[in-house]
């Protein structure tokens, strides 16, 4: 879980205090942890904020629903052309957990959802690939509930064109975020 530290504005962020959520107090422990970080404090500034500083555990408090969209740079090769399969990427910037995948019906005929993927774990219960019909904004009882995905995780739609032109694939995912 992160933590916020509170005290010590020159401190960078959470990165720089690693390990447990206590705070080290022993001066000559304070001293060293800023010779490790190659602070010179030789007025014992930072050592006295050091000494003030407040080490908190922050937690998610809010949950929200987000969308997320997909579409492919390019379009996607007809069926057999041999650039007729694509992935489609998205990266979270909040954890987020999908619980609908929804592709608009006027495409959803001409493709094929081979995988979708939460980091490297597969959302599909086997190796099959599922119409992309069965997604549609019109679909019923397609409500899924995904792995959630970190922050900065790829979430990946593996699709296959299998209309005779070549077509961009557009989709979204509707889920539960926590910050």
């Amino acid at each position: 879980m992160p933590i916020e530290i509170s005290g010590w504005d020159d401190m960078s962020g959470e990165d720089d205090i690693l390990g447990e959520d206590e705070l080290l107090g022993a001066d000559d422990d304070l001293r060293s942890l800023l010779a490790v970080a190659g602070e010179d404090d030789t007025s014992g500034r930072r050592l006295r904020a050091l000494r003030r500083a407040v080490v908190k555990r922050q937690t998610a408090t809010r949950m929200r629903r987000f969308p997320i969209g997909f579409q492919s740079d390019t379009p996607v090769g007809a069926f057999g052309s041999g650039t007729d399969t694509v992935e489609v990427k998205q990266s979270p910037q909040i954890a987020f957990r999908a619980e609908r995948l929804v592709i608009p019906s006027e495409i959803a005929s001409r493709f094929i959802i081979i995988d979708v993927k939460v980091g490297n774990r597969s959302q599909f219960v086997s190796s099959g690939a599922v119409p992309a019909t069965v997604f549609s904004e019109v679909g019923e009882a397609v409500s899924l509930r995904m792995d959630t995905a970190q922050v900065s995780q790829e979430i990946v739609i593996r699709v296959q064109n299998i209309s005779g032109g070549a077509e961009t694939f557009r989709a979204a995912m509707v889920g539960t975020a926590v910050y």
